[in-house]
């Protein structure tokens, strides 16, 4: 088994979900929809994503400190062979692996991708990779978004579902990953494999 493989497998067992994420610190020129619809067309580019898990919560749910992520829209991806793990880190690594400094994350293993997972710190982590497959849009209920110049602001979760319209669509709420039924507009639980078949 090759470190995608092992590294999927960890992925797996901890129904964690990897998701880029519009926010306020990242190196985008422009900011939301544009950066999310950006790195959707531009999979080689190298993004950081944080691991999310069904319990999780958002920046508006609280403490952004404490939030599993900076961001509330992001881009899940499953990893494929074409996948480059760069680095991981069990904390806020600055949404730009660009920019880590000698120390900062680990190199990819199975267990520096466990210990990521397991210990985040300051509520999440951060994963720098290229090479991600898509899968659909994240978002947090009662999501706000990030635009350079504007700052953050409250946004309709209906009007992020609008915005990608032809993407699966989830959140996680009530200990659940939930999927947007488009047609019935309602929300319907899903299994970790439901969203990312083994």
């Amino acid at each position: 088994m090759n470190l995608i493989d092992e590294v999927r497998t960890v992925l797996r067992q901890h129904e964690a979900l990897l998701v880029h994420f519009n926010t306020p610190m990242s190196s985008h020129d422009v900011g939301y929809p544009q950066d999310l619809r950006d790195a959707l067309a531009n999979p080689q580019w190298e993004m950081c994503y944080s691991t999310i898990l069904k319990t999780d919560a958002g920046p508006t749910h609280g403490d952004p400190a404490d939030a599993a992520a900076c961001g509330s829209v992001g881009i899940i991806v499953d990893l494929t062979p074409e996948t480059s793990i760069v680095r991981v880190h069990n904390c806020d690594g600055g949404s730009n692996g660009r920019t880590w400094g000698p120390g900062l994350g680990a190199l990819p293993s199975v267990e520096s991708c466990k210990q990521s997972i397991e210990d985040r710190t300051g509520g999440h982590n951060e994963w720098f990779l290229s090479g991600g497959k898509a899968m659909g849009i994240f978002c947090f209920l009662h999501p706000a978004v990030f635009n350079p110049g504007e700052g953050e602001r409250s946004y309709p979760i209906e009007a992020v579902a609008a915005d990608f319209a032809t993407e699966r669509f989830f959140t996680a709420t009530g200990g659940q990953y939930r999927e947007l039924d488009r047609e019935a507009k309602i929300w319907v639980p899903r299994s970790y494999a439901e969203i990312l078949p083994t």
